[in-house]
């Protein structure tokens, strides 16, 4: 089967496309992308060296969100009881 580049922008993806991974990063890379266009900033009076550390900190925020995204879909098929730690699947 040969996808095109339109396939989940013109309409639904197939279910386990290869899109799934670029879907799921798009936001932080996006946090990313917004970070870097501030860290350029150039300096002044409220921040004398510069805007530089808005990058390193897209960064934490975008590793927190790729490791959480695995956990949250793990979530929504597994269900595990508090007190006794019972696992049982959840079914669509």
């Amino acid at each position: 089967m040969r996808l095109s580049p339109t396939v989940g922008i013109l309409g639904p993806a197939p279910k386990g496309s290869a899109m799934a991974p670029s879907e799921a990063s798009t936001p932080p890379s996006l946090v990313v992308w917004g970070s870097l266009r501030v860290a350029v900033a150039p300096a002044d009076e409220r921040h004398p060296y510069g805007y530089g550390k808005a990058e390193a900190l897209a960064g934490i925020v975008a590793s927190v969100a790729i490791i959480l995204a695995p956990l949250r879909i793990a979530d929504a098929f597994i269900h595990i009881e508090p007190l006794t730690g019972v696992v049982t699947p959840r079914t669509p």
